[in-house]
């Protein structure tokens, strides 16, 4: 079969590879729709993170193929699936979706949700898999279902909430009862403002910006999400729990 190896530190090739074979655990799936993503270059790119012969490629939309007799799930043959594999996790140069098939975690392995499209929802993986982890783990947020007024109307900044983790961060923070200041262009504004964002601040004049979201948040800020693709808020300080 046909997949998307990185073959050399810089560069990656169309090549032909055997088939994976399906593991007790795992779910094989013929993807229809894959999204590209920074794990996708900088595995290929960045010395540090490259591994040869590798077969790239995260996130998917597909069919499931056949199912491993111990995996945990309630799919079935021919079902549509979505989700996110961790390209080389483990050691495993196989995992990658940029290929014909490929092996698919059995808990990060969904149906195909009805009300957005197939293109869509293979953007879904990375993107959500790391915001729940940053709301539900990193910034201890109790889920939703759990407690949804967790925020009680309290500033949440996400820095960067026109990009893709950016709207996923709006969407999290307003379940969990924040209200949410984010910066992004103002052709944008309207996008993040339909996902939940309450105030939304033009990051190009920046002093501008910097003094608006402090006169907004005042000292009552305690949680932030940077979703620029950058470490550095560019001398911003915020008081942070």
């Amino acid at each position: 079969m046909l997949a998307i190896q990185s073959v050399a530190l810089g560069r990656a090739e169309i090549v032909d590879v055997p088939e994976p074979e399906l593991r007790s655990d795992s779910i094989l799936v013929t993807p229809r729709y894959v999204a590209n993503n920074l794990a996708d270059w900088i595995g290929t790119d960045f010395e540090y993170l490259f591994t040869e012969n590798q077969v790239l490629g995260c996130d998917y939309t597909g069919v499931v193929e056949r199912i491993g007799s111990d995996a945990k799930t309630t799919l079935k043959p021919g079902d549509e699936v979505c989700g996110v594999v961790a390209a080389g996790e483990g050691g495993d140069k196989t995992r990658g979706c940029f290929a014909e098939r490929f092996l698919a975690y059995d808990d990060f392995c969904f149906p195909l949700p009805q009300n957005i499209s197939e293109p869509e929802a293979a953007t879904l993986g990375v993107g959500i898999s790391t915001m729940i982890t940053s709301f539900y783990v990193d910034l201890g947020i109790p889920p939703p279902t759990s407690d949804p007024a967790f925020g009680q109307g309290r500033p949440f900044f996400v820095n960067g909430g026109s990009t893709a983790s950016g709207l996923y961060a709006i969407q999290f923070a307003k379940l969990s009862g924040f209200r949410v200041v984010t910066t992004c262009s103002p052709h944008n504004f309207d996008l993040v403002k339909s996902r939940g964002a309450d105030e939304v601040f033009d990051y190009r004049d920046f002093q501008k910006c910097v003094q608006e979201i402090k006169a907004s948040v005042g000292d009552d800020l305690q949680r932030l999400c940077l979703c620029n693709g950058r470490r550095s808020t560019k001398g911003i300080t915020f008081p942070l729990c």
